[in-house]
């Protein structure tokens, strides 16, 4: 199966910055790959849901990134061990 991009970024919005580095960290590297600013002509006046669900089905993989992760404290007495 052929894919339309190598990987599909999924954020929030309060991580869209970070979102922004890594895609243009990807697309520097070579990587075809989908940020929704990069394809901001392409998506105007769609049907987000429907569009995004189109684009996570045809690409490879799906990244969610999340810049702040926060664990509660028998995750972090976990870690610690």
């Amino acid at each position: 199966m052929g894919y339309a991009y190598e990987v599909a970024l999924s954020f929030a919005g309060e991580d869209r910055g970070f979102a922004e580095d890594v895609a243009k960290g990807l697309r520097e590297a070579g990587i075809k790959v989908f940020y929704d600013d990069f394809s901001a002509e392409e998506l105007w006046g769609e049907d987000l849901a429907a569009k995004l669900r189109d684009v996570y089905h045809s690409s490879r993989s799906l990244s969610q990134i999340k810049k702040r992760i926060s664990f509660s404290s028998h995750h972090l007495k976990k870690l610690s061990t």
